[in-house]
């Protein structure tokens, strides 16, 4: 897409919001052609996985929130320039397991090089199935594709692949987040116990569901044992149970190609803090955006709106993006079937480990 503004004003606005100066007029239209020109990035990125994915295999595409952009240039130990962003655009894919995925990125990747668009990044730089990050656990693989053209300003899109099992475990982190304003899926989370637990808790998906480990040096018993531990001293999984699933049992038209999915307050619930769902879709890219843009300056929290592209979103908009729904239901059944695995293997051991830190009701309520 070609836009009237120059690579250099972009990259100008882009270090006027790093140091914290107002953009003005001009400026903030020469950031929203950036911005809604990765609408059409996204778009066309997605018609062309469309044609390649199976039924299974869930597909979405979201472009970021002008202040989670805003928020990733302001961070004084960022060196990011605007133009070279890579996620303002983004698309997920979600398989059953690790080999469906694996074999998807490989032939995906090594398909016809005339295409519009070029991964640009090492394929093991963002392999966090084969490298997890050892700060927060997160898994998954990030691709980073450029578009071919001769344009000075070249947009960038991120491919993001995730199993449902490490789908489950990132998304719980965001609703914790969104619940409780933290900030645990950008590893700041203030309390290091909570980070240390979600660490714990995703080597044991990765261990028992996905025949993987990242933490190698623990035993099945010492990894059980410092996560009842530290749940103890946190009551994380306690505070996740209390969180109120968000419903929207409405169809959505399966021709929308945009979906905006905002998380906002009932007041129509008397002296109550509940959260309800609410849907705009469209055809018309220019008409979403333009909303998009209206929504942001209304309700300004990092995590109450998104933009969102989605292949069926009737049956996949709640999958793909749970989050937005507070369902940590996958991840609750993913952690009670582990323990139920733990509890097999390590026979009587597990039971003295519970007692030993004073949790003996976490043996007959295991999701507490």
């Amino acid at each position: 897409m070609r836009l009237d503004c120059s690579k250099t004003k972009l990259q100008k606005i882009g270090h006027k919001i790093h140091v914290g100066d107002d953009l003005n007029p001009a400026e903030e239209v020469c950031f929203a052609d950036f911005r809604r020109g990765h609408g059409e990035i996204l778009k066309n990125f997605r018609d062309r996985l469309n044609k390649s994915i199976k039924k299974n295999v869930i597909l979405a595409g979201r472009l970021k929130k002008r202040e989670t952009i805003i928020n990733k240039l302001k961070d004084r130990y960022s060196e990011m320039d605007l133009v070279r962003m890579h996620d303002i655009a983004g698309v997920r894919l979600i398989f059953e397991n690790i080999s469906a995925l694996n074999k998807f990125r490989e032939r995906f990747t090594s398909g016809d090089r005339s295409k519009k668009y070029i991964r640009i990044n090492n394929p093991d730089k963002y392999d966090y199935i084969k490298s997890p990050n050892l700060h927060t656990g997160y898994r998954g693989i990030h691709d980073i594709y450029e578009e071919k053209t001769d344009d000075s300003i070249k947009m960038h899109l991120e491919l993001q692949y995730r199993t449902s099992v490490q789908h489950a475990w990132a998304t719980t982190l965001e609703i914790w987040d969104s619940s409780f304003g933290r900030m645990a899926k950008f590893g700041k989370e203030k309390d290091k116990n909570i980070t240390l637990l979600f660490k714990y808790i995703s080597e044991l998906f990765a261990r028992k569901l996905e025949n993987r480990s990242f933490l190698k040096d623990l035993s099945d018993a010492v990894l059980f044992a410092e996560i009842i531990k530290l749940d103890r001293k946190t009551k994380l999984l306690k505070k996740l149970h209390t969180i109120e699933r968000i419903n929207y049992d409405k169809p959505i038209n399966k021709a929308s190609e945009y979906v905006i999915l905002q998380k906002v307050l009932d007041s129509s619930v008397y002296n109550n803090a509940s959260l309800k769902i609410n849907l705009n879709t469209s055809q018309d890219l220019d008409r979403s955006f333009e909303l998009y843009k209206k929504l942001e300056d209304m309700h300004n929290k990092l995590n109450d709106i998104v933009m969102v592209s989605v292949k069926n979103p009737d049956k996949f908009l709640k999958k793909a993006y749970n989050n937005y729904y507070n369902d940590l239901s996958s991840f609750f059944k993913n952690y009670e079937k582990c323990i139920g695995m733990l509890k097999h293997s390590l026979g009587n051991k597990w039971k003295c480990i519970a007692l030993v830190n004073n949790f003996t009701y976490f043996i007959k309520y295991p999701s507490l």
